[in-house]
């Protein structure tokens, strides 16, 4: 039941998170963080799906927490790794975000002027919020590791590496050759 307990522990910080994320953002910046609301159908649709997996995700764990799902078998090293890769991919998550400062939303902003964020761990990776997030679901994934978790990791990934292609190409047009420079010197992820 420890597991159960903390993967349930663990959702609700995430979502809290987001929601205070999210509300501390548009009150100090006045920008609403939601900004693939006002994109092209395809950039609603890809991000809809997104926020659907996660809410997939949650459901998994409250469904594993309630003892009607879970892994298809028991490791102790699994789940070691997947308790790591959640509390790296967390950290990574929240100081991203951090970094982003003032520049970060959800989906390509044309209505507010931003910043390039190149800096700290955006030296490393272009995506640094996305790798955190694919982190912490792989984490929840080696936790309970069956073929729906592991169908549902597989979907995020496309989903993400989708939505980071939309961003690359927004942002290719918004900071033109600095981005250029960027991209060229910083992977996409790692």
């Amino acid at each position: 039941m420890i597991k159960e307990t903390i993967l349930l522990i663990y959702l609700v910080l995430f979502v809290v998170y987001m929601a205070a994320k999210g509300f501390f953002f548009h009150k100090k910046f006045s920008v609403n963080p939601f900004a693939f609301l006002y994109g092209r159908f395809k950039e609603k649709l890809l991000w809809f799906v997104s926020f659907f997996i996660l809410f997939v995700y949650g459901i998994l764990i409250v469904l594993f927490y309630m003892g009607i799902f879970g892994p298809a078998f028991e490791n102790i090293f699994l789940d070691i790794f997947g308790y790591l890769m959640i509390i790296n991919g967390l950290v990574m998550f929240v100081i991203s975000h951090a970094q982003m400062g003032e520049s970060w939303r959800m989906g390509t902003d044309n209505k507010t002027k931003t910043k390039l964020v190149t800096n700290r761990l955006f030296k490393y990776s272009r995506n640094p919020v996305y790798l955190g997030l694919i982190i912490q679901a792989f984490g929840i994934t080696m936790l309970v590791l069956n073929i729906t978790s592991v169908i549902v990791f597989i979907l995020l990934l496309f989903n993400t590496n989708f939505i980071v292609k939309s961003e690359k190409k927004f942002l290719e047009k918004k900071f033109g050759k600095e981005y250029l420079k960027y991209k060229n010197k910083v992977r996409r992820f790692i």
